[in-house]
């Protein structure tokens, strides 16, 4: 053995080549560690969702152990808020600037400026003068609405960061920058356009309003729609464009704070690269020492080998091309990959050449770049024992060492492998580099690959070890002349030029590379990149634990620091990526992979040495798709009721969801919201609601009727008005120009005529005439001039237009009404504008036509649950302003109260219970058609009108008897198509169950079938028995799902615990289904064939002549013949397609109840035989009974499948080898049937059962 202080000359002396002794040995280690480790990860996706890595990366909980490091992230505000202490901060910071800009708003109104909300009259006590220059129309009411736009959003990226949906917070912030752009850009043009105002009443000029448009699109946050990395500079930019530029008009409070918080964002990253500088500055004084020695010892050594890796680099652009050149199975392959439907996300892959080249080093499949995880880790768990005897063959060639440690402590020992030959206990010792911890590499993923799981390459990696540098370069000279090695990238550190401060000092050389084999072609893993570092003995020996704890602490500490000021240029390029599958090819893959364990089933105790092994087919089909791609395609229900009619789906159990995806549906929301809009233009003035009812008056007249002291007066007292202007918008102020007084009437003259929709005129401030006051008066405008010799006062009546009344008898609570001195001087408002509830009734209408085109927008981008919601807002967000506007009184009929009720409660019945649909909407109509009828008239003392009965009650009845009727008649027309089968199998019944004996075998068939208890819930289960030991998480991926714990600058290592298994049994994913549907299917096939064997049991197999007729053979005969196994036609696990649209149309996508992905059938000559059998299956002590469907009771009404008769058993199969595998809750479908039923089974009968089933939705 040659420890690590044994001298180069010696160790060199003795080296020799590895004999075959020590390569079978180290083989036969090779591969019962990686059997374990197989056999463990392909069961744990029995027990996990398909994608419960991909899963856990979108999470992004790696942030919340260290929210410090977010100012290093690659999407700082995401990762910040992801951590608790980013949530709190956004909590306390939101809530209060939310205060802020309320009482702002408040305080506007103890000014001049007035905002109408539920009155049209307001007191001013103090008035100051109004500029007239200014705009108070909707772009001040806009401006206003724009301060609330970044607090909201803070507050909502907090909400929806504690709610775990991290993925929502730059999408957050983009969406409210939007808004705010689009605010800022309308207050801009319309400012531009009027042309007589120059700034807003909140003295904002006009040219910011452009400004800030223009840098939320291109400095913050319109940028995050692309990339977060930038956001801190970006942020600090923009606050100060707009600070400088707004310098001149206003202090804005807002940017310098700020500005001054993210200042102090960048001194804290300044401060954390120092610290963590001075945390590994020992450990870089080490290996620099070291490194000095080296290169004093070997400089020319070093000078060799950069010479060579340049060279190999300058061409590793076309070596890489020239390897990468597609066989006719990965054409075949990434042909399959690319059609018809996306499934896997557009996801976009920003991919990064850190070597000076024009080709992108990444981990790739068949079909691109690997940005799934799951899939990552498949390839690498298959990729792992070839790459590792690669490794350890290039180190016996090259005089390389291996890593051994012998003790607990962290000293470690380097032998070669001649000097362990044989001796298995010390191979047991060697230092392995395991494949990477999936936590780990998450938190790498997301904090060095800027998310991206195509650039993380050391998944798995090995170490050479040498004691001569020479020993070094010699092994890549091996390396990049092997024809099976397709270099990738070398990184050579320990170049001279190479700076070791981004490594902590540590230096080697590492090289990412691929294994082209045709072993790894046929696995599918020739593009997955590995990872070999090649180090020197003296810098390996100075690496322990706790100094790569240490580095590991501030390594993105440190590169993030080298991005910005190193000056090598890092070249990326963006490349659009979608992984493209239909599940035809998933369902190919799915049966390829059963005929591989139908091959293997009688070598299941062996699997360790058999390729086609369960263990090897799932993770082929692993390593080939995405994880989680049959649960992609449950989610995209399209696929599930393309074949259903509409009144057909609208019964199914997500009613609405899935209507919502039919194009017809989409068709006719369009129209209704066409329809809608039509309805509302014509009806609510839209041109008045966007003037804000503004108008021409040329003549205003005010008659006065009481004044305060009641002392009857011919005409009005000059100090009893004064200062009376029109106003526009509550500032902008017209003084007549003239006036006129006649009795008790004032009249205004305008010219040219005035803009306004408001008037107001102060009271005499001089107490001693407060008797003038006027307490009862009106207002009334003529909107024409008037004609040339006419007198004003003799204008028609009808000519004129009423705009205030006002008397304080009505309101005799004012306090203008009293005597007092503080309402001496007050100006009185009065305005014609929207009030608050008749704007938010306008809203409403416009909200109704704009869900229905939301709902069809989003059902087409490929949303399930958003469509849903948008139709039920059509009823619950209105119902709760209905009642919001009855209780606040706007509404006092009570109708509105009755609407309200009626649409809240329908619309949550759709959000939530949408299967009652149907159910509920005669009921709806109904109750709130007969309710308002009733209060209008009264308790019907009069005939109601047909409005009172409410115009949408009569489309939605008429749509309610269209899909009823609708759905009765394709029920019948599908009952017409099977009646031919229905009247066979009725006849076969009829002489089946016609003779004594079989109706006693019925009998005892009917009491076998009561003696199952059924569960209150069936469904299919990850385990069968949580306690048991052989259903807890495999050891040999402990390491690998081990959770890592630590802060930030802390020694961050995994913990003990595995990542824990949901609390819920049940299986909630369809690729989990399939999963344990792989391993469970052999096992119960064998069961099966037991069952038939002792129960003269049947199986269909393919007709040996050409008459096509379907034969049966039974078990007993085929089991000693080969011939006869392969004429049997096993039934194959249920299609994806199938299940999919069993899931969506019947389950509600709950995939734990379906129970049919692994069947069989038993087919008997007698029926006493099938109820032997099913006697068998009740006593087996490895079968447990979940449900029995006895279709050949009596009782049974056989036209719900079309005749068709036979007993479906749902049972678990529960042995040691189902609980190892993890498959020991998974329920499968044995169906027994009679001879006689199978021969009337026809292809013809059976599709026109499909269209049966498709018209029922089923």
């Amino acid at each position: 053995m040659t420890m690590s202080n044994t001298s180069q000359n010696d160790d060199i002396e003795t080296a020799s080549p590895v004999d075959a002794r020590t390569e079978i040995a180290l083989s036969t280690i090779i591969e019962v560690n990686h059997a374990s480790f197989l056999d463990a990860f392909v069961r744990n996706y029995t027990q996990q969702p398909g994608n419960f890595m991909d899963l856990a990366l979108k999470d992004r909980h790696v942030y919340r152990h260290d929210p410090l490091l977010s100012v290093f992230s690659w999407e700082p505000i995401t990762s910040f808020m992801t951590s608790r202490a980013g949530q709190l901060i956004a909590l306390l910071v939101a809530v209060p600037w939310l205060v802020v800009r309320i009482y702002e708003v408040a305080a506007l109104r103890q000014q001049d400026f007035f905002f109408p909300s539920i009155s049209s009259m307001h007191v001013i006590l103090e008035p100051r003068a109004i500029p007239s220059n200014v705009s108070c129309g909707w772009d001040a009411r806009l401006e206003l609405l724009s301060w609330f736009f970044p607090p909201l959003a803070l507050l909502m990226a907090g909400i929806g960061a504690a709610l775990d949906r991290v993925q929502w917070v730059n999408k957050i912030f983009v969406f409210f920058g939007a808004l705010d752009a689009a605010c800022n850009m309308l207050i801009f043009l319309r400012l531009e356009v009027r042309g007589d105002y120059h700034k807003t009443m909140l003295g904002t000029p006009s040219f910011l309003f452009l400004l800030v448009a223009v840098k939320d699109v291109l400095l913050f946050p319109g940028p995050l729609l692309y990339s977060e990395s930038s956001a801190i500079e970006l942020g600090l930019l923009s606050n100060v464009v707009y600070a400088c530029a707004a310098g001149a008009w206003l202090v804005s409070y807002q940017s310098i704070i700020v500005i001054i918080v993210l200042s102090m964002v960048l001194m804290l990253r300044r401060a954390l690269v120092y610290r963590g500088e001075r945390m590994i500055a020992g450990d870089r004084a080490a290996f620099c020492r070291e490194w000095e020695g080296l290169a004093d010892r070997s400089k020319e050594a070093i000078q060799h080998l950069s010479k060579q890796v340049r060279e190999y680099t300058s061409t590793m652009a076309e070596r890489v091309a020239r390897a990468d050149d597609e066989t006719a199975e990965d054409a075949e392959a990434r042909s399959s990959l690319r059609q018809l439907h996306t499934l896997y996300g557009s996801g976009r892959s920003l991919t990064e050449t850190v070597q000076k080249g024009t080709f992108v080093v990444e981990q790739r499949s068949a079909a691109g770049p690997v940005n799934s995880l799951d899939q990552l880790y498949a390839h690498a768990v298959l990729i792992e024992p070839i790459f590792r005897e690669k490794a350890l063959g290039l180190a016996a060639e090259a005089k390389g060492m291996i890593p051994l440690r012998l003790s607990a402590d962290d000293k470690r020992e380097y032998v070669r492998l001649e000097d362990i030959r044989g001796d298995v206990i010390l191979m047991r010792h060697v230092e392995w580099p395991r494949i990477k911890n999936v936590d780990r590499a998450i938190d790498k993923i997301l904090r060095l690959c800027d998310g991206q799981t195509s650039r993380l390459l050391d998944v798995v990696r090995q170490c050479i070890v040498f004691e001569r540098l020479e020993d070094l370069c010699e092994c890549l000279e091996r390396i990049l002349g092997d024809p099976e090695i397709v270099v990738m990238r070398i990184k050579n550190r320990l170049d001279p030029s190479f700076d070791a401060r981004t490594t902590g000092g540590y230096r080697d050389v590492a090289v990412n590379l691929r294994v082209v084999t045709e072993r790894t072609r046929e696995l599918g893993v020739a593009g997955h990149v590995c990872e070999l570092r090649l180090g020197v003995m003296g810098m390996h020996v100075l690496s322990t634990r706790e100094r790569r704890l240490r580095y590991r602490g501030v390594k993105q500490v440190l590169r993030y620091e080298r991005a910005w000021w190193s000056k090598e240029k890092v070249c990326s390029k963006v490349e659009n990526v979608s992984i493209q599958v239909s599940m035809s090819q998933v369902s190919e893959s799915i049966e390829s992979t059963q005929e591989g364990l139908s091959r293997a089933q009688g070598r299941m105790q062996t699997f360790e040495q058999c390729d086609d092994c369960p263990q090897s087919s799932f993770m082929k089909y692993k390593g080939k798709y995405p994880g989680g791609i049959m649960d992609e395609k449950l989610r995209n229900i399209v696929t599930g009721i393309q074949n259903t009619m509409t009144s057909s789906v609208i019964f199914s159990s997500n009613p609405v969801k899935n209507t919502l995806q039919k194009v017809t549906t989409q068709v006719v929301l369009l129209a209704v919201a066409g329809f809608l809009t039509y309805m509302y233009v014509a009806s609510l003035n839209v041109s008045g609601f966007l003037e804000n009812k503004a108008t021409s008056v040329y003549v205003a007249r005010l008659h006065i009727q009481e004044y305060r002291d009641q002392a009857p007066r011919a005409s009005i007292p000059s100090a009893s008005v004064s200062n009376f202007s029109l106003m526009l918008d509550s500032c902008n102020q017209r003084s007549p120009a003239s006036t006129k007084t006649v009795n008790n009437t004032l009249y205004f003259f305008f010219a040219p005529p005035a803009e306004a929709n408001g008037w107001h005129f102060s009271l005499n401030p001089d107490k001693q005439l407060a008797g003038y006051d006027p307490i009862a008066f009106n207002l009334s405008i003529l909107e024409r001039p008037v004609g040339s010799g006419e007198e004003v006062e003799s204008v028609s009546g009808k000519a004129w237009k009423d705009w205030t009344s006002f008397s304080c008898r009505e309101r005799p609570g004012m306090g203008v009404c009293k005597e007092g001195e503080a309402y001496r001087g007050a100006r009185m408002y009065f305005n014609v504008q929207y009030l608050v509830f008749r704007i938010l009734a306008i809203l409403i209408s416009i909200i109704q036509p704009l869900v229905c085109i939301l709902a069809v927008v989003t059902a087409r981008l490929g949303y399930r649950r958003v469509p849903k919601t948008m139709f039920a807002s059509l009823f619950h967000v209105v119902g709760v302003f209905e009642i919001f506007f009855f209780a606040v009184g706007n509404e006092t009929t009570g109708s509105g109260l009755i609407w309200g009720i009626g649409d809240l409660s329908f619309g949550m019945v759709i959000e939530f219970r949408e299967q009652y649909m149907m159910t509920v909407l005669p009921f709806y109509s109904i109750f709130t058609s007969v309710g308002v009828s009733s209060l209008v008239t009264h308790g019907y003392k009069r005939v109601p009108d047909i409005s009172n009965l409410g115009w949408s009650n009569f489309p939605l009845i008429a749509m309610w008897l269209y899909f009823t009727i609708g759905r009765k008649l394709h029920l019948h027309r599908a009952f017409k198509n099977v009646k031919s089968e229905l009247l066979k199998y009725n006849d076969l019944w009829e002489s089946l169950s016609s003779s004594q004996t079989s109706r006693l075998t019925l009998e005892r068939i009917g009491q076998l079938v009561s003696q199952v208890q059924v569960p209150t819930r069936l469904a299919q289960s990850r385990v069968h028995d949580p306690d048991s030991p052989l259903e807890e998480s495999s050891s040999p991926l402990e390491w690998m799902l081990r959770k890592s714990q630590g802060g930030s600058f802390s020694l961050r290592v995994p913990s003990k615990s595995v990542w824990p298994l949901s609390k819920d049994p049940r299986v909630v994913s369809l690729d989990q289904l399939y999963a344990q549907a792989v391993f469970a299917d052999p096992i119960f096939r064998k069961k099966v064939q037991e069952l038939a064997e002792e129960s003269r049991g049947l199986f269909p197999a393919l007709p040996s002549g050409s008459e096509g007729l379907v034969e049966c053979i039974g078990w007993r005969e085929a089991k000693e013949d080969e011939e006869l196994q392969q004429r049997i036609r096993w039934a194959p696990m249920k299609s994806v397609d199938r299940a999919v649209e069993k899931l969506v149309r019947s389950y509600n996508n709950d995939v734990s109840r379906l129970l049919d992905v692994v069947r069989q059938c038993i087919v008997f000559e007698q029926l006493e035989d099938l109820c032997e059998c099913l006697e068998r299956i009740l006593g087996d002590p490895e079968i447990v009974v979940m449900r029995i469907k006895n279709r050949l009771d009596p009782s049974f009404d056989a036209r719900t499948t079309g005749g068709y008769r036979d007993v479906a058993v749902n049972l678990r199969v529960v042995t040691e080898r189902t609980r190892e595998l993890g498959v020991a809750g998974h329920v499968c479908e044995l169906q027994l049937l009679v001879k006689g039923f199978m021969d009337l089974r026809t292809t013809e009968g059976h599709k026109r059962y499909v269209a049966y089933r498709n018209l029922r939705c089923e």
